[in-house]
């Protein structure tokens, strides 16, 4: 029997084919056109088209998604074949956009519904790690990442639509109209992630109020998007308040023209909001049976972001050795001996700090609280 369990998880481990053969047709998470894993979506999307209606699926294009039913988000491919002409020659409108997105964006859930989403204010890490492979000597495609930013009614504002290769027709549209209105701002970016250009310019929104579309502009094939900085960023300039949500993040191809196959070998999200993060030192410090700590550490959330300082709080004058009893009694169930005390101190001095050592714990080991309690 004991030989039989690992043969059946090698089994069930085994890549299972999957395909989206037919288009999205706007009905929602349900449609034939979608796939989930109800983590991610894969969305057979060709929106653009709509500008051509004599143009048969099928018969004048086709449009295709390859993936994996067991990880969805890796090693997937985007296939399709457009007339080798624009959709609409004097328009900023591409064909399609098929897409695997984390959440569901708005062409799943709409204008005036944001579900899951973060409060500006309420990010603490949010990173986009993506790989992908795209042979397009004709320039006639952009890759994407592109998120919904509602307001604090719950609306639609705008878009934060990061570009990791952006087509001439797209860079044209970029700078020779967007970063040319009145109102448009334009910024040399440095990163974390890569250097780049912003342009955001503002449109009107589906309520009637000002909106802004956020465009920022670079070049690379993989890699990990601090989004999160980036949005601390934007907040900082005015262009994203507190108040207002992120949702989803989609990643795929903007398709002008051709034929062509995006090959997507990763693309994960990993977000923690600050108030995930302030339950996570609860758990970690205090166990989960504290309330009288959540709710003097939830207060100091209310007023801050910086986790740090939420540490400190939490830790409250406790020596070192009192907290590296408590991250391992609380996380891992265990008592340390004198022997394990030394190991731990030895790291708490190369991490420059308690603090440190705790902060580094508990953000990069997410799935301690889950996994080993």
């Amino acid at each position: 029997m004991k030989r039989i369990a690992p043969l059946l998880a090698f089994c069930f481990s085994l890549a299972q084919a999957g395909e989206l053969s037919r288009p999205y047709d706007g009905s929602g998470a349900n449609s034939l056109g979608v796939y989930t894993d109800s983590r991610y979506y894969i969305i057979n999307n060709i929106w653009g088209v709509e500008n051509n209606p004599e143009l048969v699926f099928g018969v004048d294009y086709d449009q295709k998604i390859k993936f994996d039913e067991n990880r969805i988000n890796k090693n997937l491919s985007f296939e399709w074949d457009f007339p080798n002409e624009y959709t609409n020659p004097d328009a900023n409108t591409v064909y399609s956009f098929p897409s695997i997105s984390w959440q569901q964006p708005v062409p799943l859930i709409g204008w005036y519904a944001a579900w899951w989403s973060f409060k500006v204010k309420d990010i603490h890490q949010l990173h986009d790690t993506f790989d992908y492979e795209i042979n397009d000597p004709d320039d006639v495609v952009s890759v994407l990442h592109d998120i919904w930013i509602y307001d604090e009614t719950g609306v639609v504002n705008g878009e934060l639509a990061i570009y990791t290769k952006a087509s001439s027709r797209t860079k044209f549209w970029a700078y020779e109209y967007f970063a040319k209105q009145d109102s448009s701002t334009v910024y040399a970016y440095e990163g974390p992630f890569t250097a780049g250009d912003i342009i955001v310019s503002t449109h009107t929104a589906p309520n009637g109020r000002a909106g802004k579309n956020i465009q920022y502009y670079t070049d690379v094939a993989s890699g990990k998007i601090d989004i999160d900085e980036l949005v601390k960023f934007l907040n900082k300039e005015g262009h994203l308040p507190d108040n207002y949500s992120l949702q989803a993040i989609e990643f795929g191809a903007e398709i002008w023209m051709g034929r062509n196959t995006l090959k997507v070998n990763n693309f994960t999200i990993d977000s923690i909001s600050t108030r995930e993060m302030v339950s996570r030192i609860i758990k970690t410090l205090f166990g989960t049976e504290y309330i009288s700590a959540y709710q003097q550490i939830g207060l100091e959330y209310l007023e801050s972001t910086d986790i740090k300082s939420l540490i400190e709080a939490a830790i409250n004058g406790r020596t070192d050795r009192e907290i590296l009893s408590l991250i391992a009694k609380n996380v891992f169930n265990i008592d340390l001996t004198e022997d394990q005390y030394q190991v731990a101190e030895s790291m708490v001095q190369s991490s420059q700090g308690i603090i440190n050592l705790t902060q580094s714990l508990i953000e990069d080991h997410a799935c301690w609280m889950s996994c080993n309690r």
